[in-house]
């Protein structure tokens, strides 16, 4: 009768057992599954940045075979120039020194000559370029509006006849002068009173030779 007994306790305990042991399973069993779920999801997600990647390294070999391929094109188009172009570069920079120089001579001879005339050089510099002094903001250069004066004319080699009417003080070119600025305004009034004086002898210079001989005697000792 134990023997009974124990034997049905034992078979109650393994059952007890093995539906612990079969309850287990089935819970790993479940946790399996969700493992595979989140893989197979990781695998979907790896895969997109996958595709990426893959895609940029064919666009990058893409681009540099084309950049490589123009670089060789801009290469050859270069040394092509350089072989067509190479007398044109020294010829031109030898054509600027020579106009350069040129123009230095010519800039030397109109100063000299502008100072034996008593012109006005940059107001001449100006004119040959275009600029006239109505078209120059005086007060914004911190000057006064120019002044105008005549030349004095230098007398020639050939003096004119008593019968032709001189026309020098007439073709005396009349050129504008910048004045300077107010610091020097002293200096510019006694400048300008000496040009003023310029024209005025040589108008009574040129009349003189109009007179007679007897009136040009007399307005001598006057």
């Amino acid at each position: 009768m134990d023997l009974r007994v124990k034997s049905d306790v034992f078979c109650v305990q393994t059952s007890t057992e093995l539906h612990e042991a079969q309850d287990r399973i089935d819970q790993l069993q479940a946790e399996r599954l969700k493992l595979l779920e989140r893989l197979t999801e990781a695998e979907a997600t790896l895969k997109s940045p996958r595709e990426v990647t893959a895609s940029l390294e064919r666009r990058i070999v893409d681009i540099n075979a084309e950049a490589t391929t123009a670089l060789d094109r801009l290469r050859r188009y270069l040394a092509d120039q350089d072989r067509g172009q190479s007398g044109v570069l020294p010829a031109r920079i030898k054509a600027l020194q020579d106009e350069n120089n040129s123009l230095r001579r010519a800039n030397s001879v109109l100063r000299r000559h502008s100072a034996m005339h008593e012109l006005d050089v940059d107001t001449i510099v100006l004119a040959s370029a275009g600029i006239s002094t109505d078209e120059i903001d005086w007060t914004l250069l911190g000057l006064h509006p120019p002044d105008v004066f005549v030349g004095s004319p230098q007398s020639g080699g050939g003096s004119s006849s008593p019968d032709e009417p001189s026309t020098e003080a007439s073709s005396t070119p009349v050129v504008p002068r910048s004045s300077p600025p107010a610091s020097t305004s002293s200096a510019s009034s006694s400048s300008k009173r000496k040009r003023d004086l310029s024209p005025r002898s040589s108008t009574e210079g040129a009349a003189a030779s109009q007179l007679p001989p007897v009136q040009a005697s007399r307005s001598r000792f006057c």
